[in-house]
């Protein structure tokens, strides 16, 4: 008979080891059941879709020596949902019942998931009862904001800090279900899911039932369905803002939303990649970190579209500024490049917008405000094709500098200016 429940359902773990990312938690627990030192109650913390309720399944399984199949249809494994049982008539119903022995298991165990929603007065009829526990009884209770509980319940368990789960373990999950469901997934698209399932397991499996269900995908289709931006287009964004072009900013958005992407997910896209630039730019960190600090409140907005377009538009006006002319360097020669450039590459078009550009006999140097501007020129490709378009446009051979000085200012549309100072990087 064919299994027809939801993926994260199918593969919910079913012994300790079947958990990824956990196994500080995991190997912890597997050597008190060895050695009998079971605590009466634990407190299970962290992030959704990270294993919290299925260890504390696999564990009230393995201390009353019981199989477990992924379901619980025991009488003496009971679990409550605080969030939609939160008074204080279940926690008095809890509390009657705690000190009736197992009908047949050796522990009677509570299972309260979403524990911080209790009210008040259920958390005191709770303490009561973890005070005092009967030697049959055993707690775990599992929440994503432990801050929320009372010290007094919190001081009462065992705590297990449960984390977000790196790339290659989400990876390495997902490749195992894959080949379960005779499914063909590119590496790159294992890396997207991951990328966008927050550390959760469980919304990695759920995105990945999604975008599989052709038994076959490509990226450019898994960026379709979930609406994922190239990262050539986030790029292209970020060099907008930084650049003063409120009207490409625009056009780039539009692009972006007729594609399927939301203004959270682009959000979240141009903070990765600020994170990423921060990472290797350390000394530009503070111009980076006020638009992350914008983008931050785009997905809780009442209305996203707008606070994300006020961010990059707001980021946009800081960097908008006028250049005077270089003496040395015809402008409509430096037109004829970028113009020709943005036939071959609209990337490094974009990227040209920004350089100041002086010539000096053979030697054309780019001037930067941002090293990212620079480092997106550098690539060989970039370079390679920037020397032959100049060259060819000038009628000699031309070599390629670029250098970065964070006091320019200026730098839109191939406005030119010759400038002293900062480090000069040469292509050879």
């Amino acid at each position: 008979m064919t299994d027809k429940r939801v993926l994260y359902r199918k593969y919910r773990g079913q012994k300790l080891a079947d958990i990824i990312g956990q196994d500080h938690i995991t190997k912890s627990l597997k050597q008190a059941v060895e050695k009998d030192r079971i605590a009466h109650a634990y407190l299970f913390a962290g992030p959704r879709g990270v294993g919290k309720t299925s260890v504390a399944r696999i564990l009230v399984h393995l201390v009353n020596d019981l199989a477990y199949s992924g379901q619980v249809e025991h009488l003496d494994i009971i679990e409550i949902d605080a969030a939609s049982n939160r008074r204080i008539d279940e926690i008095r119903d809890l509390r009657d019942k705690i000190h009736i022995a197992p009908t047949s298991a050796k522990y009677k165990v509570y299972i309260i998931d979403e524990v911080h929603m209790l009210t008040k007065e259920a958390f005191n009829a709770l303490l009561k009862t973890l005070e005092e526990p009967p030697a049959h009884a055993i707690f775990i209770l599992a929440t994503t904001e432990p801050h929320k509980l009372p010290p007094t319940i919190i001081s009462r368990t065992q705590r297990h800090n449960f984390k977000t789960i790196g790339h290659k373990d989400l990876i390495k999950g997902l490749k195992q279900i894959a080949k379960q469901e005779s499914v063909t997934v590119d590496e790159d698209v294992l890396e997207l899911i991951a990328e966008h399932s927050d550390g959760s397991f469980r919304d990695a499996i759920s995105i990945f039932e999604q975008i599989t269900s052709d038994k076959k995908l490509d990226i450019e289709a898994a960026r379709e369905i979930l609406g994922v931006a190239k990262n050539e287009v986030i790029s292209q964004l970020l060099i907008a803002c930084f650049s003063g072009k409120t009207s490409e900013i625009y056009k780039l958005l539009d692009e972006l939303y007729n594609f399927g992407s939301t203004a959270p997910v682009i959000s979240s896209q141009l903070i990765s990649e600020l994170r990423n630039l921060i990472r290797q730019e350390p000394d530009s960190a503070k111009e980076y970190l006020s638009l992350i600090e914008e983008l931050l409140h785009v997905p809780q907005s009442a209305d996203p579209r707008t606070r994300l377009e006020a961010s990059l538009v707001g980021c946009s006006l800081d960097n908008m500024t006028v250049t005077p002319k270089a003496k040395d360097f015809d402008e409509s020669d430096w037109t004829v490049i970028i113009k020709a450039v943005k036939e071959k590459s609209p990337t490094l078009y974009a990227v040209l917008r920004m350089a100041q550009a002086d010539l000096d006999k053979s030697k054309l140097t780019l001037t930067f405000k941002f090293p990212f501007h620079q480092k997106k020129l550098q690539s060989n490709v970039n370079m390679d094709l920037l020397t032959e378009v100049a060259s060819a446009a000038l009628d000699r051979d031309i070599r390629v500098a670029t250098k970065v000085d964070p006091k320019l200012k200026g730098g839109l549309d191939g406005v030119l200016n010759t400038f002293g100072g900062g480090e000069v990087v040469d292509y050879e």
